[in-house]
């Protein structure tokens, strides 16, 4: 009998020690997680400053550009981040007026109710709508012989963007918008601040913008972006892919582009009487702060 009391107290000591010993382990486990928890909340307020500070170094440089005819609009589409100087100011816009028929284009084509080898044929009445580019202006339709032809979509599409052709929008403007009429202007309506009547380049730095976003996100045609005949101008001249698309007209001089980093952004830079090489000096600063961590 004494003997199985002995053993019964030899067991329940040991119970009682192993007991003990895990109790005595269990703050050691909490420190650890205390600790990592510290470590992630210290991480997060450190990523939370430097974004802090980030976003007060963009605003600080396009707030000293609010005095200068400029309008500028920056999204960074991952992340909703938005910046802007006088980017709901409306500016002549050039051949920047094209992005809306380009976009509604690519809505037709994505609806099916045209394809790329849809044909129209040309005629001058397509130069007589409402925002028509100028008969003159850029493109390569000017140096063709334009009585009885006809041309695709694919074409039309890829000369507004590649070469900036005014008459290839204008035919797309004419026969895919139907005249800039209605449809159109209800379709692009979102894009501007105020409703339009009738269609008119007059555009802001954010409407463009943000009309760029679509275009791109769309996909249609966005490969001719990246190979116009003024690539490497502007927000070109950044070492990096650019999607984007220039404007100029007397004093007017624009660009609006998604620069392809490793985090892309939307880019728009509508100005009156800066020089390229004061627009590329922006488009630099304005890279290497959206480059900081």
């Amino acid at each position: 009998m004494k003997k199985q009391t002995l053993a019964w107290l030899l067991v329940s000591s040991l119970f009682l020690l192993g007991g003990c010993q895990e109790n005595e382990k269990l703050p050691e486990t909490t420190t650890k997680t205390s600790t990592t928890s510290q470590v992630i909340e210290t991480t997060t307020q450190t990523t939370e400053i430097s974004q802090e500070n980030k976003i007060s170094k963009i605003e600080e440089y396009l707030n000293e550009l609010k005095n200068e005819p400029v309008g500028i609009y920056i999204e960074r589409p991952d992340s909703k981040e938005q910046y802007g100087v006088n980017q709901e100011k409306n500016f002549y816009g050039a051949s920047i007026a094209k992005l809306p028929i380009i976009f509604y284009t690519q809505e037709k084509l994505k609806k099916e109710e045209i394809s790329l080898e849809t044909t129209f044929p040309y005629i001058d009445q397509v130069n007589e709508v409402p925002g028509a580019m100028v008969r003159g202006g850029t493109g390569v339709m000017q140096q063709m012989e334009l009585e009885n032809q006809t041309f695709s979509v694919a074409q039309l599409l890829e000369w507004s963007i590649r070469h900036s052709d005014n008459l290839a929008s204008n035919m797309l403007g004419y026969y895919v918008a139907e005249q800039n009429g209605n449809e159109f202007l209800e379709t692009i309506a979102p894009f501007y601040a105020t409703k339009q009547t009738e269609f008119s380049k007059e555009m802001t730095a954010k409407t463009a913008g943000e009309m760029m976003l679509a275009i791109y996100r769309n996909e249609l045609g966005k490969e001719y972006f990246l190979e116009t005949d003024w690539q490497k101008e502007k927000i070109g001249s950044l070492d990096k892919d650019v999607y984007h698309k220039i404007g100029t007209n007397d004093t007017f001089n624009h660009d609006v582009g998604i620069v392809d980093g490793k985090k892309p952004y939307v880019l728009s830079i509508l100005s009156d009487g800066y020089s390229n090489e004061k627009i590329e000096k922006i488009v630099k600063n304005i890279d290497e702060l959206m480059d900081e961590e």
